[in-house]
């Protein structure tokens, strides 16, 4: 039995070991050392990580490539997948040093540099956003006026999610959100000692998954994310619909992602790709080359993305067969929709007990809620990214139905949340509050 290595197997990469061993793969893990860091534990959801489903756990320790290469050999490994994002650069460098298949643009840096991640665009003549690498206010200021931009967007040269990012318009803000941000921390820990500023992009924002092999891209699936801004121009994930990948209207999306792929040298492995569609047409905000992540332990649910995660997983190995030469369809539901819901706060809150398991569950199209974190921890705090997001609550049935208790959602965390998340100081539900709640199980909530 050959073996495989993961690297940093947490987020969606739980889910390789049982993949792996169906496919008679050995799956081994290794610990890149980045799970020391707190957010780091927090973003990629280490509390979900089952040391028991791998042949053996290994310690990196944040030891070179080279020392750890050299302590791998025994194992000989015929794969390394990366985990999750945090780990994109390493788990390359490391299959690199290995001679095993890595992506070069992983090791140039493009797949986790957001700045260099478009200039890499710009040379292969795609469309992408005009960016800033500074660390220097005045600079960023002078460069603002000099490309005649109202509203531009502040964040992290190379972190995930949402984490830290910015609308900023008025000089004020733009001068606290610089302040605040550079010489922080991102999610892995390290310190951002420049930022990214980049001219606002508006339109639909879409999510495009391939896995891809020998330099050969297979469509997995597309969803379309909707946001909220927060009351400090943070945008907030609010929802995830998935979309059926096989529609016309969306392919001109597809082929733009894949010259994407293509200009930053992402050959082998999966990717998540963030794009928005302007007037002018789609645009890469960013990409990683790593599974998509939230993928959902229910059953039910996770029999559609199943057969992408083994595709995944197979890119990696077999060098000489084509990832064509398997049968695959790009996840959708036929008739149906799913919708991602992730449950947002807008409080500070210590918690006496969190009833939004049991009203959530009771919406006629919720299939999974998991607000497990926020049970275990008794305490909420206001939504600044997707690490500080309360839960999520998938929804899955005809689209008017769908949209109908998302609706009840958002109004719920809105409106009254004390109805989800239970403080000592909160007042007790109202008759009127009671009600609402049933009308909602029943299908009957109505939008004012």
């Amino acid at each position: 039995m050959e073996n495989v290595l993961i690297v940093d197997g947490y987020s969606s990469a739980r889910f390789y070991p049982k993949i792996l061993k169906k496919l008679g793969y050995a799956p081994h893990h290794l610990m890149s050392g980045m799970e020391l860091e707190d957010n780091y534990r927090t973003t990629f959801n280490l509390h979900l990580f089952d040391e028991n489903e791998y042949e053996k756990n290994i310690s990196g320790n944040y030891r070179s490539v080279e020392e750890l290469a050299e302590e791998l050999a025994p194992y000989h490994f015929s794969a390394v997948l990366p985990g999750c994002e945090g780990s994109v650069l390493f788990a390359n460098a490391l299959a690199k040093q290995m001679e095993l298949p890595y992506n070069e643009g992983a090791i140039t840096g493009v797949l986790r540099n957001k700045y260099d991640m478009q200039q890499a665009l710009a040379k292969a003549n795609l469309k992408h956003i005009r960016s800033l690498k500074t660390a220097d206010i005045e600079e960023l200021l002078a460069w603002k006026k000099e490309q005649n931009l109202e509203k531009i967007v502040i964040k992290p040269l190379a972190d995930s999610a949402s984490n830290s990012v910015f609308i900023c318009e008025d000089e004020d803000y733009i001068r606290k959100v610089f302040s605040d941000v550079l010489f922080s921390k991102d999610e892995c820990g390290k310190v951002n000692q420049e930022l990214i500023c980049q001219e606002f992009i508006d339109g639909d924002e879409y999510v495009v998954n391939h896995v891809s092999k020998n330099g050969k891209h297979v469509l997995g699936d597309i969803e379309r994310y909707s946001k909220v801004i927060s009351a400090d121009g943070h945008p907030l994930y609010d929802s995830e619909e998935l979309l059926n990948p096989l529609s016309p209207e969306y392919e001109n999306i597809v082929v733009y992602v894949q010259k994407a792929l293509d200009a930053l040298n992402l050959t082998v492995g999966p990717s998540h790709a963030e794009v928005k569609l302007t007037k002018e047409g789609p645009v890469l905000i960013e990409v990683g080359a790593r599974l998509v992540g939230g993928i959902p332990e229910d059953p039910q649910l996770f029999q559609f993305f199943a057969p992408f995660i083994e595709l995944a997983a197979k890119a990696y190995l077999n060098p000489s067969k084509s990832l064509l030469e398997e049968p695959y369809t790009p996840i959708h539901l036929p008739g149906m929709t799913g919708l991602l819901k992730f449950l947002l706060a807008y409080e500070d809150k210590k918690l006496e007990s969190v009833p939004a398991k049991e009203i959530l569950a009771s919406l006629p199209t919720a299939k999974v809620v998991d607000v497990d974190k926020t049970m275990k921890l008794l305490h909420i705090e206001e939504t600044r990214g997707l690490e500080t997001t309360t839960g999520k609550v998938f929804l899955i049935g005809d689209k008017n139905d769908v949209m109908r208790d998302y609706r009840a959602v958002c109004y719920l965390e809105r409106e009254k949340p004390y109805l989800l998340y239970r403080a000592s100081e909160d007042p007790q539900p109202t008759s009127d509050d009671l009600q609402l709640l049933e009308e909602m199980k029943r299908g009957e909530f109505v939008s004012s």
